[in-house]
């Protein structure tokens, strides 16, 4: 899509876009986001394409995102737009809104989870207000420790949240996805079969973090 994108940009290449003019990245923690972000803003184009990332994208519902996305595409008005940050898989249509073309990475989803949990270890010693919220002997703790404390560790339950974020991410806002147990955000299987139905017919392309 990019790689079009590009193209129809240059003078060699004068075509009319033929694919939706809105990309949206998914983008689920920890699986290479970063060097996919580099890549797709590297071919930003004022005229042609433009890139826009954001961490989090606030924490409201989907139809706020959504028309916040849209809102961004049409005040740059370029004919190729693209959109990524830490959010579900949303569904445009359902606001009345032109159909985006979706993609997202997976990686092997334990050391997503590791990678996470450390990721999270790292900010909370950048950030003393934060370390200072854990007990002491909590501050350096592996993983595995985490996990065989339970619920006296204190990132145990964030811990649980990350080993559900490919069915919640690939799932999106259906009633199906809601989770039954919040804390921990537990899927069911009908948010899990929702979540593979989505990855084969919603999505345009799933990368893979280890075959970059």
């Amino acid at each position: 899509w990019i790689l079009v994108a590009l193209l129809c940009a240059t003078e060699a290449f004068k075509c009319t876009p033929s694919y939706p003019p809105l990309l949206y990245y998914s983008r689920s923690p920890k699986t290479g986001g970063s060097t996919l972000r580099t890549l797709m803003a590297s071919g930003s184009n004022p005229s042609h394409y433009h890139y826009s990332s954001t961490q989090y994208a606030g924490r409201g519902s989907e139809e706020e995102l959504v028309l916040e996305i849209v809102k961004q595409a049409q005040k740059r008005n370029v004919p190729y737009f693209s959109y990524d940050c830490h959010r579900r898989l949303v569904n445009f249509t359902r606001y009345k809104q032109p159909r985006a073309l979706a993609i997202n990475m997976l990686r092997e989803p334990t050391d997503a989870v590791a990678s996470s949990y450390y990721y999270m270890v790292q900010k909370a010693r950048d950030r003393e207000v934060r370390l200072a919220k854990l007990p002491p002997e909590q501050r350096n703790w592996s993983i595995s420790t985490c996990l065989e404390a339970g619920e006296a560790c204190r990132r145990y339950n964030w811990t649980l949240r990350m080993s559900t974020q490919y069915t919640q991410y690939f799932c999106g806002y259906h009633p199906d996805c809601r989770a039954t147990d919040v804390r921990k955000q537990t899927m069911t299987e009908a948010a899990f079969n929702r979540a593979v139905h989505n990855l084969y017919n919603e999505y345009i392309v799933v990368g893979i973090t280890e075959r970059y």
